[in-house]
């Protein structure tokens, strides 16, 4: 028995020793189906050597394995293939006397479909949604429609692969809606929670449509109501000039009056349930006097691209216009009132002076430029602003504060390169008016003002300012 063991362990080390003297091993592995499918029986197996037309041949068993006993060392590539997939490939090494694994997972024929799976929800966790619309969008316009059962489920399993919008829809719910991206033979899960419809609010609008001269009431003008996105509502101004717009939806809208020889009226409001929000419109008769004339230098030669201004204390806004190839320019619609009016043009000088207007008048004046490089001049008509040394013009529309940050005040300077409307104010983050510095006529100049946050809590703030359509919006920050 001793003799048989010694025999034994004896030729299994001269086997071994062969074998590694011999510079043979052996290789092993496993094909497997794609997408986790299991092992691939039957499949052929390739074994390329190391040297052109070297190859051996196997068939994968019921388990998908495979072996090639007793081969050469050295690199090997293993090809496997099984109708109806595309083959699979690896790499392998031989070492003496040793076995080397390989897997070789086949690839599935590309379809161009995959599929679609999930789940539609009804809103605040109230389960399933059984029996709403689900939709499937491509980009090119292709829909695939289906209901999702008893369980909330959907399926589809003919989906083209991309990008998909999803949709589900169900009568008392608004529209869920989704993204999905199919990929070839694969199952994309989606879930699609559809969300209630608020309930409507409704309130109501009343108003009173005056005349501005007398505070009379305006009958028989048209009142427009609208909102965007949505359709307008119209009513007309009964003998007390009353309007109203009864159960309308809860929101904001613009009122608009048009009423002819009038300025147009847009006012916005606000509608709260089951309120009645209160308005007064003013009309205001349209303007109709006339303010024209002619730019010129000194020598009385027309200047033409002059930019004319006119603008007056307390005004909203400032009216702007160029003079024509001939040196004329007009406003039209002018308001009564006191008025500055100024004209500039690059390197042939600027001029203004004062403009009384009144209802239905025509001014006809000549602006006469000064000659920008003899210093900052000023018409005849105003004699004592040279005087003021906000009158030098600038070429810059700027503003900053100093210092900053600031406790509790800072001054705010600032520059306008014409003369007209200014308006300058402070918010917070939130974008609320926490102040309103500034709001009046102002000729071309520097100015400076103070502001005082002592009664605001520290923090960062902008101040925003507009000359014409000018702006310019700064930060200054507010430590206490």
């Amino acid at each position: 028995m001793v003799h048989r063991r010694l025999f034994l362990l004896a030729a299994s080390f001269l086997l071994l020793t062969t074998a590694v003297f011999a510079q043979v091993g052996n290789i092993e592995g496993i094909v497997q189906l794609p997408a986790h499918g299991g092992p691939a029986a039957g499949a052929t197996v390739v074994l390329y050597g190391p040297h052109p037309g070297d190859s051996l041949l196997a068939t994968t068993d019921d388990q998908g394995a495979f072996h090639f006993d007793s081969v050469a060392v050295g690199p090997y590539r293993a090809t496997a293939t099984l109708a109806p997939y595309l083959p699979a490939m690896g790499g392998v090494f031989v070492r003496p006397g040793h076995t080397a694994h390989v897997n070789l997972v086949l690839r599935a024929v590309p379809t161009g479909i995959g599929r679609v799976e999930g789940v539609v929800l009804l809103p605040e966790h109230a389960g399933p949604a059984v029996g709403a619309t689900v939709v499937l969008f491509r980009a090119r316009g292709d829909s695939l429609t289906t209901v999702s059962d008893d369980s909330g489920r959907f399926v589809f399993d003919s989906a083209r692969v991309g990008r998909h919008d999803i949709y589900a829809m169900l009568t008392g719910y608004r529209n869920a809606h989704g993204e999905v991206f199919v990929r070839d033979g694969l199952t994309s899960r989606v879930m699609l929670m559809l969300h209630t419809i608020p309930v409507p609010t409704f309130g109501n609008i009343a108003g009173t449509v005056i005349y501005a001269a007398d505070s009379l009431p305006a009958s028989g003008v048209m009142v427009t109501l609208f909102r965007m996105r949505h359709d307008s509502l119209t009513a007309t101004t009964d003998a007390a000039g009353h309007f109203a717009f009864d159960s309308i939806a809860t929101g904001g809208y613009t009122l608009r009056v048009v009423a002819t020889g009038y300025l147009p009226i847009m006012r916005e409001v606000g509608v709260r349930n089951g309120q009645t929000t209160h308005v007064t419109l003013v009309l205001r008769a349209e303007p109709t006097a006339v303010v024209e004339g002619l730019v010129t230098l000194a020598d009385a030669t027309p200047v033409a691209h002059a930019f004319v201004t006119l603008g007056g204390q307390g005004m909203h806004r400032f009216m702007r216009t160029m003079s024509d190839s001939l040196g004329h320019f007009a406003f039209q619609h002018v308001a009564a009132g006191h008025y500055v009016i100024a004209a500039e043009a690059r390197n042939q000088g600027h001029t203004r002076q004062a403009l009384d207007v009144a209802d239905g008048q025509t001014v006809d004046v000549t602006l006469v430029l000064n000659d920008s490089t003899g210093g900052a001049q000023n018409s005849p008509a105003d004699p004592n602003a040279a005087d003021d040394p906000n009158a030098l013009p600038v070429k810059q529309f700027m503003a900053n504060n100093y210092p900053n940050p600031f406790n509790p005040t800072t001054t705010i300077s600032f520059s306008v390169p014409l003369s007209g409307q200014v308006r300058l104010a402070v918010y917070d983050v939130l974008g609320r008016k926490v102040a309103d510095l500034v709001n009046e006529y102002k000729d071309a100049g520097s100015y400076h003002v103070s502001f005082n946050g002592e009664n605001l809590p520290s923090g960062l703030y902008f101040y925003r300012m507009n000359a014409g359509n000018l702006a310019h919006t700064g930060r200054m920050m507010l430590l206490k």
